[in-house]
């Protein structure tokens, strides 16, 4: 999901996915300077993209609303947020960040 105040579409959702209970499920991000592809796998099972991009370009600061705190830089990281009230928690067992070795030449067109 993602939230940029103030505009006429403020939110993106992607649909939700269904997971077995009791299997451990693994994510990831890739980042392309401003796009954002998120992907998913159940234990043993082929990576599932999400429908994508979503926009990097809102992690910094003039992404805020005029007059409220914001701050400069962008960070990667993992976290949920119990949006129905069931107080159930998500364990994570690790995180990996790598970045690319190589620098994505961009075309002008």
């Amino acid at each position: 999901m993602s939230c940029l105040p103030d505009q006429v579409q403020s939110d993106a959702f992607s649909a939700p996915v269904k997971i077995r209970a009791g299997v451990p499920v693994e994510l990831r991000v890739e980042i392309d300077f401003e796009r954002l592809y998120f992907a998913y796998r159940m234990a043993g099972e082929p990576w599932q993209k999400l429908p994508g991009p979503f926009d990097a370009s809102i992690l910094l600061d003039e992404a805020a609303a005029p007059g409220t705190p914001n701050f400069t830089g962008a960070f990667v990281g993992v976290c949920c947020q119990d949006l129905a009230g069931t107080r159930r928690s998500a364990d994570f067992d690790y995180f990996i960040y790598r970045e690319r070795d190589y620098i994505a030449e961009l075309s002008v067109r």
